[in-house]
């Protein structure tokens, strides 16, 4: 699971990280809204333990 969120939305990172997000990431001004670029942050969740997702 993913989840990519502006660099300013610290509410968002905190529960993120709360329930076991990790950092992956870092865009430099890769979102552009209101007539400015604006950075990003992309955090991830991957449950090591179900494998039913893996095709083989």
């Amino acid at each position: 699971m993913k989840r990519e969120f502006l660099q300013r939305n610290q509410p968002s990172q905190n529960i993120l990280e709360r329930n076991g997000f990790e950092k992956e990431g870092y865009f430099k001004e890769d979102f552009f809204a209101k007539g400015q670029f604006h950075d990003s942050i992309l955090y991830t969740l991957i449950n090591q333990n179900d494998k039913n997702w893996i095709r083989e």
